[in-house]
């Protein structure tokens, strides 16, 4: 794991980036991606509901009522839709390729959206931000846990609660990406997760923090766990939504 770092440190030193969405050579940049195409990447989706996709009211959050029995999660915020090729680049490299730099833009674009909403719970103490964990195996493979930089920004800039060690991963299976149906996601994530710090998450709202959701399996089983150990209400936050 060292020489990879060492390797991908001295290739970002010899080889200066290319913007992941128009390819021009970059200079001054921190991270892989222009002030243009990042300024194209308006927030555009917002809150929905975690089943149908339904836009929710900001005020009114909570699932559409044929949806509630079918999700843990009170809503879903994404920032973009995964459809998007820069997007698909972006969180790619971020959580394959170790360019842990795009942490910040993928961040920002949430933050943009988020921050008019955010107003809108007021007590910040009763606030968490979680990010959905990895398994040890392939936190030992990669180095980081995507989900944990970016909750780690979002809640930084939000100065709300943040507890990357309060929900832990106990369950090594098949990634959720290789599953395609969302009954077999379910089946595979069930079970996954286990809140190690109780006292930290009672009586709280916690914002659930992903890449991209998917089916919802597996932040929907994230969330089921937090309520069962005391967790309020549960809302999921991703950079995208596939």
């Amino acid at each position: 794991m060292a020489f990879k770092k060492i390797k991908n440190w001295l290739l970002d030193l010899i080889f200066p980036y290319h913007c992941l969405g128009c390819q021009q050579l970059l200079e001054n940049r921190p991270y892989p991606l222009c002030s243009q195409c990042e300024e194209e990447l308006k927030p555009f989706v917002g809150w929905v509901c975690p089943v149908c996709f339904k836009k929710l009211d900001p005020l009114k959050l909570k699932p559409c009522p044929a949806c509630q029995k079918k999700t843990k999660l009170k809503a879903l915020y994404a920032s973009q839709s995964y459809q998007n090729p820069i997007i698909q680049k972006l969180i790619q490299n971020f959580k394959y390729k170790n360019i842990r730099s795009l942490a910040q833009p993928l961040a920002r674009l949430i933050m943009n959206g988020l921050e008019p909403e955010i107003k809108n719970f007021k007590n910040k103490e009763s606030l968490a931000f979680i990010p959905i964990p990895l398994a040890q195996k392939r936190y030992k493979e990669r180095g980081y846990n995507q989900a944990e930089l970016l909750a780690k920004e979002i809640s930084h800039y939000f100065q709300i609660n943040f507890l990357p060690d309060a929900l832990y991963r106990i369950k090594y299976q098949t990634p959720q990406v290789k599953v395609k149906n969302y009954q077999a996601r379910k089946e595979n994530i069930r079970g996954a997760f286990k809140v190690v710090r109780p006292e930290k998450i009672k009586g709280k709202t916690i914002f659930l923090v992903d890449d991209v959701y998917t089916t919802g399996a597996t932040l929907n089983e994230a969330a089921k766990v937090l309520k069962e150990s005391g967790a309020k209400e549960v809302f999921g936050i991703v950079v995208a939504r596939d």
